[in-house]
Formats: structure tokens, C-alpha cells, sequence
């Protein structure tokens, strides 16, 4: 009999919430979830989109609108190919700095340093969940035209100080695409704190398109199907069938449209456990940390600063032995968890940006020596102990 195996992501709803939505009431369902998202992080504002990128490409149409001159986007080299497209498709140029092998996030001084009279934003991905702590310092050491744009897409729940990620800058931009910590397969939102960014966001959201009716229907085939695969057994079944569907190519272009109403009902049936799905993940991700600290001369873990709340999308595993890395995840599979290389590229090598192949080399370290491992609502305690065990024997 074939054993189950757990998938490197989940999805946040099964087939019974997904069947429960359809009869919510959707008269109000778009502005009840962006109200309960407002609520839930403090924004004074928020817009929902069809993707995290679209929101991420909305936000930078309107700040170019809000000043012509200023046509430079400072980006970490190693984080989403799909930024890249974004920030091209609203006519920008992106500029890239190193990360930090601390916290795998943005290198701040590498940032602050990219800073001209042409920077029109500065983006921090909070990078596997792990909540940048100096957000609102670095805000502070750059000019006011200057924006400061939090990419929260696989760190929704994190904390800094106490406040949610996302409400620590004027605007912010999330995703619930599939692999994110509230996964409805598709959406996005942007999160705003700023007046005057508020009025120019809204003025660009109003000419994004309302999804069709052959969309939406689109969406709830692909819902099933994700809720099923999340299921240990199924996805060892189909786990050949999933490969197929996975996104592995670098982005190159993206749908650009609001949200459908499919996805605010799922997230409104959803809600209510969205807590319980944040404490899984940090508790999983801390307890990986913790059990790790004695294998630092082998492995490179995440320093958590004290005043962080992390909420580990999946757990970043950087081995110091780059020929280790495919060894480790064949022996994963074996004993039936998923892991993943996540971004086997930097951004520099990904696409002609001006930089040469041998640039950022933190970037480069990252994503050669990385695994990540799944830490969502299907792990156990004992997933997580065999986890251990197999680094411990590989390594």
C-alpha cells in the first residue's frame, strides 16, 4: 500500500469550506474581506487584486503617476522573478542589491547605498516569513519621495515589535497565492497607511478589470483540485501531475485584474483559523531552529531578531555543502516529505539587467545552498523529528 507523502505547500480550505463559500452571502463578500484584512493589520486602506504582483504592479503605476522623474526600483537580488516583470510592465527600472546571509532578507546598507535622485521605491520582501526588523528605520534614512514598499507575499501574520508586516511602511502588498501563509490558490491585496497614497492607489485600482464569469469558474476547478492534492495521499498519487503544474520558469508576464468573488468568500469561510494557521508555522519553524543550533558548521540558520514575530512560510535550510543539497532532498522524498530549491536563480542571471554573472554574491550562495522544507497545517511533530533525523544523516 502506498504510504501518503507530505507536499511542500497545502491549501488552506478543503472541499467542504470550498463548497460552504458558494452560499455565503456575496452581495458585500469583496468589501467584508478587504474590511477584515484592514482590521486584521491595521491598514487604513485596502485594495483586493487578482495576484500578489498585480498589486505590486498597481502600486508602482501609481507612484510613477505621483512623480515622472524618479524610475528606479531598488529590489533584493534574490527573492520573486515575477517583481522583475512587474517593474518593467509599469515602465521602471530595476535596480538590485546583495541580501544578507543573517536573515536571508534585503542587505539594508547594500539598499541605502543604491539610494539616487532617479530611486523612486525601495521593495523589502519579508523573505520565507522572517519579518525584516528595520523597516521603519530605513524609512527614516531615505529621502520622503522616496517609498518604502513592503513585499509581505510569504509573510502574512509576521510580527515587529508587535505590529504586523505590512503596517510598518505607507503601503504594502500581500498574496494568497498557493504556498502563502493563507492560500486561496489566487489573489492579492495592497495595504495602505498613507492618505495621499490612497487617493492615487484608488485612482489606478479603478481601471483594473472585474473578472468574467468563465474566470471564476476557472478558479474554483483549480480550488478543488488544490484542496485534493493537499492531501497526503493524493499527492503522493499525483504528486508526478502536480510537477507539471508547478511554476519553475522565471515570470514573464501576468494576468492583471481585481478579485474575483470566489476568492473573498473562501476567505471569508477561512478566517477564522487564519490564528491557528500562523502559530502552526511559527511554532514549526522555531522548532526546526532550535533543534538545529548545534549543526551552525554545517548549516547557515536565520538570526531572529528579539522583537520578531516570525511566521515561516517554509523553512530556510542553507547548507554550506552545495553537493549535499540534491542528496538531502532525494533522502527527504524517500522517507516521504517534499522540499524545495525555491529560486534556483538570482535575479542578475535571470534577466539582462546590466550586472555581471559573478554579482551579489550572497545571492548567489543562497540560492545554490538552499532547501526549503514544508512546516504547514499537514506537518507533524513527527514529520518534523524525521525532518532532523535525515539532515543530521546526511550532513
Amino acid at each position: 500500500m502506498m504510504r501518503g507523502k507530505v507536499p511542500i505547500i497545502s491549501s488552506s480550505f478543503g472541499i467542504r469550506e470550498l463548497l460552504l463559500s458558494l452560499f455565503l452571502n456575496k452581495k458585500n463578500a469583496l468589501n467584508d474581506f478587504a474590511a477584515w484584512i484592514a482590521g486584521y493589520l491595521g491598514c487604513r486602506d485596502v485594495f483586493l487584486t487578482n495576484s500578489g504582483i498585480t498589486a505590486f504592479f498597481v502600486i508602482l503605476k501609481s507612484l510613477s503617476a505621483r512623480d515622472l522623474y524618479r524610475n528606479e526600483v531598488v529590489l533584493p537580488d534574490y527573492t520573486a522573478s515575477s517583481l522583475v516583470v512587474a517593474v518593467q510592465a509599469a515602465g521602471l527600472r530595476a535596480v538590485l542589491c546583495d541580501v544578507s546571509l543573517s536573515d536571508f532578507n534585503i542587505d539594508k546598507d547594500s539598499a541605502l547605498a543604491l539610494v539616487t535622485d532617479k530611486t523612486l521605491a525601495i521593495v523589502l520582501p519579508h523573505m520565507f516569513g522572517i519579518p525584516i526588523p528595520w523597516v521603519k528605520q530605513i524609512k527614516e534614512n531615505v529621502p520622503e519621495d522616496v517609498v518604502i514598499i513592503e513585499d509581505c507575499a510569504q509573510a502574512m501574520g509576521a510580527k515587529v515589535g508587535g505590529v504586523k508586516v505590512g503596517s510598518l511602511s505607507d503601503v504594502s502588498f500581500f498574496s494568497f497565492g498557493r504556498g502563502k501563509n493563507f492560500p486561496l490558490y489566487q489573489g492579492g491585496c495592497i495595504c495602505i497607511n498613507n492618505a495621499l497614497l490612497s487617493d492615487s492607489i484608488r485612482r489606478e485600482y479603478s481601471r483594473l478589470p472585474e473578472p468574467g464569469f468563465s474566470y471564476i469558474v476557472g478558479i474554483f476547478v483549480k480550488c478543488l483540485l488544490f484542496s485534493l492534492v493537499s492531501r497526503r495521499l493524493v499527492f503522493a498519487w499525483l504528486h508526478r501531475l502536480v510537477e507539471f503544474y508547478k511554476d519553475n520558469k522565471p515570470s514573464k508576464s501576468f494576468e492583471i485584474m481585481r478579485m474575483d468573488i470566489l476568492r473573498s468568500l473562501l476567505g471569508l469561510t477561512c478566517k477564522e483559523k487564519f490564528d491557528s494557521i500562523i502559530t502552526g508555522l511559527n511554532r514549526n519553524g522555531l522548532y526546526l531552529v532550535n533543534n538545529l543550533k548545534d549543526m551552525e558548521d554545517k548549516i547557515i540558520l536565520p538570526q531572529l531578531a528579539q522583537n520578531t514575530y516570525p511566521v515561516f512560510n517554509r523553512f530556510p535550510l542553507l547548507l554550506k555543502d552545495e553537493c549535499k543539497v540534491k542528496l538531502l532532498q532525494h533522502r527527504l522524498w524517500e522517507a516521504g516529505i517534499e522540499s524545495s530549491r525555491m529560486y534556483r536563480k538570482p535575479l542578475h542571471r535571470l534577466y539582462e539587467l546590466g550586472y555581471a554573472p559573478e554579482a551579489f554574491l550572497n545571492s548567489c550562495f543562497v540560492a545554490g545552498h538552499l532547501l526549503t522544507l514544508p512546516l504547514h497545517r499537514l506537518v507533524s511533530d513527527a514529520d518534523l523529528d524525521l525532518m532532523l533525523g535525515i539532515i543530521r544523516e546526511v550532513l
